[in-house]
């Protein structure tokens, strides 16, 4: 028999990120701690969870003796040491790595020896957040998305010294609060975000190079891959700075084609969301689909060969997590492997890198 099984939930940060996490385990039916640093943090958190409950009331979804009991499964506390016991702990704190290696370090100290200990983290490697924690190999990343508490998608990260055991029990753990989870290594912006930063980076390059102003760019991003928002909305949604952080993080791990563009650095310097009113010109629908197809091509592809995830993984975690009608592959059969492989061609040849094996070779 495993040392690890889960029945039992933390949650340690009570901010958005964390408070949905909970949200989402108290209302699959577990009861769910709610930890931050004081008491007022852990209540706000609480408080988060009721706010969206009840306009869940508003809209129908819930009826109020359902959201008393989600309520009622969420203990919120600033006592660590109520998580000695517990199963599972997902970690959702600010994303610093210094602050998250303490926190590990802590819940080393106050959980059981085999509580599998979760890392939210989406731009540092779980194995680095493991090495503050007694016990790393019980560390694991769980990559949730936004809102976490409608967002059904999770990507499970393994380090290199962690408990096969732990992984799988981990995986189980999000199969039960209804989440669907994909694996990933534990490398740079793990699956999705690999392909996903670069896409809304890329679009930001198109207006750069005066390809085509914001709302062109929006519309044909929106009608080539089928989503309601297209990258420059999703920036104001999420926040410009983390799309500017993420590309930054994915290029100093990765390759300068992944780094932030000027143009994305000079809006994060405004400090103002961006501006895309007026009319799209639909004469350059061919020229902005095609950038992003190749960009999304290319790393997708690139992902898979690297052993970072797999073909099917990539296409759920758009699915599931982008809501995207398509995935990247299912997008790469539909255009046809040799027009993606020229597409992605375009878009590398001036950054000197190779289309990926998988797209490039497709005749072998």
């Amino acid at each position: 028999m495993s040392l690890f099984e889960v029945n039992t939930f933390a949650v340690v940060g009570a901010g958005n990120m964390g408070a949905g996490i909970a949200q989402k385990i108290a209302t699959e039916g577990f009861p769910v701690i709610l930890v931050d640093l004081d008491e007022e943090a852990a209540q706000r958190g609480l408080e988060r969870i009721s706010t969206l409950l009840h306009k869940g009331i508003e809209r129908g979804i819930f009826k109020p003796g359902r959201v008393e009991k989600i309520l009622a499964n969420v203990t919120a506390t600033a006592d660590w040491n109520n998580l000695a016991d517990t199963d599972l702990v997902i970690e959702a704190v600010f994303e610093d790595l210094e602050v998250k290696r303490s926190v590990f370090k802590r819940l080393g100290e106050v959980c059981k020896p085999n509580a599998i200990l979760g890392t939210n983290t989406s731009s540092f490697y779980v194995k680095d957040i493991a090495q503050a924690c007694l016990n790393p190999e019980r560390v694991i990343g769980l990559h949730y998305f936004y809102h976490p508490a409608m967002n059904r998608l999770v990507e499970v990260i393994g380090h290199e010294g962690s408990d096969p055991n732990a992984l799988s029990a981990a995986w189980s753990a999000q199969e039960s609060i209804a989440k669907t989870p994909i694996h990933s290594a534990d490398a740079p912006g793990f699956v999705v975000n690999r392909y996903f930063v670069p896409w809304i980076n890329e679009s930001v390059r198109l207006l750069d190079e005066g390809v085509a102003d914001i709302a062109t760019i929006e519309w044909a991003a929106k009608k080539c891959f089928g989503v309601g928002m297209g990258p420059f909305e999703l920036m104001n949604v999420t926040g410009v700075p983390i799309s500017m952080h993420a590309a930054n993080t994915l290029g100093l791990a990765l390759h300068a084609f992944y780094s932030p563009t000027m143009g994305l650095i000079r809006q994060v310097e405004t400090g103002e969301n961006w501006c895309f009113d007026g009319d799209p010109d639909k004469s350059k629908y061919d020229a902005i689909a095609n950038r992003l197809m190749g960009v999304t091509f290319y790393v997708s592809a690139q992902l898979v060969h690297e052993g970072v995830g797999s073909v099917e993984d990539t296409d759920i975690g758009a699915r599931v997590g982008l809501r995207w009608p398509h995935g990247p592959f299912q997008m790469i059969n539909r255009v046809g492997v040799e027009r993606a492989a020229k597409l992605a061609e375009a878009v590398i040849a001036p950054w000197g890198l190779d289309v990926p094996y998988l797209i490039g070779n497709s005749g072998d």
